[in-house]
């Protein structure tokens, strides 16, 4: 999907490792914005956990950052963690029938057990709250069955496990504000360079294929010819990794570009390596300085560029490169995630 609103051998070296036609079913471009969060925020099981009196004394480290649901907190979690969670409200409601035991003991001498009544409902606050955390749109019955799988959180000022990869000097990427977007959004600026970022991290494309994303071009590039070494460079490129044989040595790459001068549609071998495939999903100067939003079948795609059904991706790179014809670009990134639809 296309929609308007708010490699070279060396694509290979940019995931550390991995190496990095026509618009068809299940893929679309959009002309609405599309926004909004499919996770429970982490604020609000910080809230239930302080009206269950039991905030201080969660393990450390379960608050995992916004946009977690406690499902996907308690996947997270450590094995050992995860049974300190589990024993949690048993210990807690120990603690306070010894307590409890040992004041009524002092007090009237007594000897019979006192029932911790106020525990049952710690422990129910607790159970309700991991079902809510379980049945959160964010999180259905186990991470494998994610509806949706965020590969980026831009939005909120977070460049967390993307890492950066230099070939020809430095394409400069910043967190910056957009109105149009409605906030933050990943700036690339490139002057003869050519750098990129990426983050490895697996994607089950049986279960999530669809790839969404936004991007913001301010120019294209004149007089190249993108299917020559010398023309190998794109104002905007995010591209999908499958990584195969020893040190990525026979990987493959599926690069979604913003050409200059392929039409929409164009699907290319890249000039420098047959193991990378590029495909426009943009074309010129139409919807130049517009958000442009894209909705791709990654498995679909792979298939059409490989000629095999390929099941898992191994990381995700973007990249704004302008160093083979000595050019300037400058682009903007909106959030990345994968959805099942």
């Amino acid at each position: 999907m296309r929609g308007r609103a708010p490699a070279k051998p060396r694509l290979a070296g940019l995931t550390g490792g991995l190496a990095a036609g026509a618009t068809g079913p299940g893929s679309t471009r959009s002309t609405v914005p599309r926004r909004g969060s499919h996770f429970l925020p982490s604020g609000t099981l910080r809230v239930l956990c302080c009206q269950a009196s039991l905030a201080p004394h969660w393990p450390h480290g379960f608050f995992v950052g916004n946009g977690r649901s406690l499902g996907e907190s308690l996947i997270g979690m450590s094995t050992s963690t995860l049974l300190t969670f589990l024993r949690l409200p048993t210990f807690v409601c120990t603690a306070r029938a010894e307590r409890d035991r040992g004041n009524a003991s002092r007090s009237a001498g007594a000897t019979s057990r006192i029932l911790p009544l106020p525990c049952l409902a710690t422990v129910g606050s607790v159970v309700a709250l991991a079902l809510l955390g379980l049945t959160s749109a964010g999180f259905v019955g186990a991470v494998a069955a994610q509806d949706a799988v965020a590969v980026t959180a831009f939005a909120e000022g977070s460049l967390k496990g993307w890492a950066s990869r230099s070939f020809a000097g430095q394409t400069r990427y910043t967190l910056v504000e957009d109105a149009a977007a409605g906030g933050l959004v990943l700036k690339a600026t490139s002057s003869d360079s050519a750098s990129g970022q990426f983050r490895k991290i697996k994607i089950d494309l049986r279960r999530t294929p669809m790839l969404n994303w936004s991007w913001k071009v301010a120019r294209t590039f004149s007089d190249i010819d993108e299917g020559r070494r010398s023309g190998d460079d794109f104002p905007a490129r995010i591209f999908v990794v499958v990584e195969r044989g020893a040190l990525g040595s026979r990987s493959l790459s599926l690069n979604y570009v913003w050409a200059s001068r392929y039409p929409v549609g164009a699907q290319w071998p890249s000039p420098y390596t047959s193991q990378v495939r590029l495909h426009a999903v943009d074309s010129g100067d139409e919807a130049l300085r517009e958000w442009v939003h894209h909705k791709r079948n990654v498995r679909t795609d792979l298939e059409t560029a490989f000629g095999e059904d390929i099941t898992e991706i191994d990381a995700i790179a973007l990249m704004t490169d302008t160093d083979d014809h000595g050019g300037q670009a400058e682009t903007y990134y909106g959030e990345i995630w994968f959805s099942a639809e």
